[in-house]
């Protein structure tokens, strides 16, 4: 009987830890975890973890967007050089200002 418990234990432990291979978490800290605390415990803390596709995601959206805005910085720098003074600049073509919205739970 005990010999079952220890097994189911680690079979639990090791599915726990592949989950969190995904996760910010990782593979070994879910093991390690699992095995130490319990697959529960382990369960739980995977489930906290951040998903590492989510993450990557969202680093290329902000990079995404702040090329973006360097891009109308740069335009709007382009035009105060040409007009040769800050004068002949309309302030409805900064788009840097603005505020963007974004609805991520589409996704």
């Amino acid at each position: 009987m005990d010999e079952l418990i220890l097994i189911s234990w680690i079979i639990f432990s090791l599915v726990i830890a592949g989950v969190g291979a995904s996760r910010k978490i990782g593979f070994w800290w879910a093991l390690l975890a699992s095995i130490f605390l319990s697959p529960i415990s382990g369960l739980i803390l995977v489930s906290f973890s951040k998903d590492l596709q989510d993450e990557y995601f969202k680093r290329q959206i902000l990079e995404e967007l702040s090329i973006l805005t360097d891009g109308q910085k740069n335009i709007k720098s382009e035009k105060v050089k040409s007009n040769g003074s800050k004068k002949g600049v309309d302030d409805t073509d900064d788009l840097s200002s603005k505020q963007v919205d974004i609805d991520l739970s589409e996704i």
